[in-house]
């Protein structure tokens, strides 16, 4: 098994587990955890940070990847290299600022998929 699919399988577990009566509590302490805590975790940057705490707490946190970094520095005009840290800590702004506070897992899913569907490292 991949590490995705173990991640899967973990969160389809928790919400197994959450509709059940019993399960209230793991929902509960699973609600207090945020981007910071899962940065503190080894081995979790902000990426990886970003994209549970969005896709599995519905918190409002940009994942920015190269088709994320592709997408908006052409979209925004940056000519930036994308490979700078500086100008990943710019589109990340733009991104966090437009980002859904509802369902953010939408949105991130979206840029996500428009870069690496339409925005290739090539074309347009």
């Amino acid at each position: 098994l991949s590490i995705y699919d173990l991640i899967l399988f973990y969160f389809m577990l928790l919400e197994s587990l959450a509709s059940t009566n019993d399960g209230g509590f793991i929902v509960g302490f699973l609600s207090k955890i945020n981007y910071n805590d899962l940065l503190k975790l080894k081995g979790i940057g902000p990426y990886t940070a970003a994209a549970i705490a969005s896709f599995a707490f519905h918190q409002p946190h940009v994942v920015v990847d190269g088709n994320v970094l592709r997408l908006f520095s052409r979209l925004f005009g940056i000519s930036e290299d994308i490979s700078r840290a500086s100008t990943k800590q710019k589109i990340w702004g733009i991104g966090q600022n437009m980002i859904l506070q509802q369902k953010p897992y939408v949105f991130n899913q979206a840029i996500m998929e428009f870069g690496a569907l339409v925005c290739t490292p090539k074309s347009p």
